[in-house]
């Protein structure tokens, strides 16, 4: 595998959950794992919410539309959660939980003109919206 960073920025992550109105804003929703967690953002919420888990998903798309329909509160990246309109953020960034982003390609595959032709367009898009991935969008 061959991979470059796309451009330095940090991938921050908050807790998001559906606006104030909603009910259940107490419960936590998390990602169901098979074996015990190497997610760091999954362990980062059973050591300080394990006890108010109460709903688990099966993968990351059906935890946000668990938590968009109102089952709780969950951690998301701030991309994922404030392109959201049904999520709003309740909290500041968790920054144990801040990441890098990265462009992985195959090693030998790397240099090939459609390959090559994909990534670069993955990261110009990433530039072009360099604030949604900072994080930078405020609190709603």
């Amino acid at each position: 595998m061959a991979g470059r960073p796309s451009e330095r920025q940090g991938r921050p992550r908050h807790l998001f959950r559906t606006p104030p109105d909603q009910r259940h804003r107490r419960r936590v929703v998390r990602r169901r794992h098979r074996r015990r967690s190497n997610i760091v953002s999954a362990r980062w919420l059973q050591t300080h919410h394990g006890d108010r888990i109460a709903v688990r998903g099966n993968n990351t798309h059906s935890v946000r539309e668990l938590v968009a329909a109102g089952a709780g509160l969950s951690i998301f990246p701030c991309f994922v959660g404030d392109s959201d309109p049904r999520l709003v953020r309740v909290a500041l960034p968790i920054p144990e939980l801040e990441t890098d982003q990265w462009i992985v390609t195959h090693h030998e595959e790397r240099h090939s003109p459609p390959v090559r032709k994909v990534a670069d367009r993955i990261a110009g898009l990433m530039r072009a919206h360099q604030p949604l991935f900072r994080g930078e969008t405020p609190i709603r």
